[in-house]
């Protein structure tokens, strides 16, 4: 069986449960593609495939199965030695971490305000395709990133990140 996967998602929830797996259907052999890239799954001759974004392809068949909430961190350095960020403007002032292919987006508060954020406008140093090693640069201070909220649980509740703009969320 092929399956895709993006290959942060798979360190953390999919590795751990591969041999209790792979003991309970000892006839399947598994062909792993884990990968942040985005990759056409047609192509790849996939038989399943999980993805944090919406299928532009309707010929394929998917269902949603959970919502993926994207926030800003920093590490507590990178806070301590750059301005201070009050609103989505300030995000122009700072260095980013992007993933190669990221577009702009809204931004959307608490409270419903909405407000554009365009990476383009600020510094992106660093272009990254791998979720992992974007969040291992941004707790070492490289910048602010955008995760999945599923991605830096543990180091939000540990406090070797923090949420920028706390009151905001990226608009899916």
């Amino acid at each position: 069986m092929r399956f895709a996967a993006p290959s942060t998602f798979a360190q953390n929830y999919i590795a751990p449960i591969l041999p209790k797996f792979l003991g309970q259907y000892p006839d399947i052999t598994l062909d792993l593609r884990l990968s942040d890239t985005q990759f056409d799954l047609i192509e790849g001759s996939f038989d399943l495939a999980l993805r944090n974004l919406e299928m532009s392809d309707s010929s394929l068949k998917g269902r949603k199965l959970a919502d993926d909430t994207h926030v800003l961190c920093a590490s507590p350095a990178y806070l301590v030695e750059n301005a201070r960020l009050r609103k989505p403007t300030d995000l122009a002032r700072h260095r980013l971490i992007s993933f190669k292919d990221f577009l702009a987006k809204g931004l959307v508060s608490e409270t419903g305000q909405k407000a554009h954020f365009d990476p383009k406008a600020a510094t992106s140093r660093l272009l990254c395709d791998d979720g992992q090693s974007q969040k291992i640069a941004t707790m070492a201070g490289a910048g602010i990133s955008i995760n999945s909220r599923w991605s830096v649980h543990r180091e939000l509740a540990s406090g070797s990140l923090v949420r920028v703009l706390p009151d905001y969320r990226l608009d899916q």
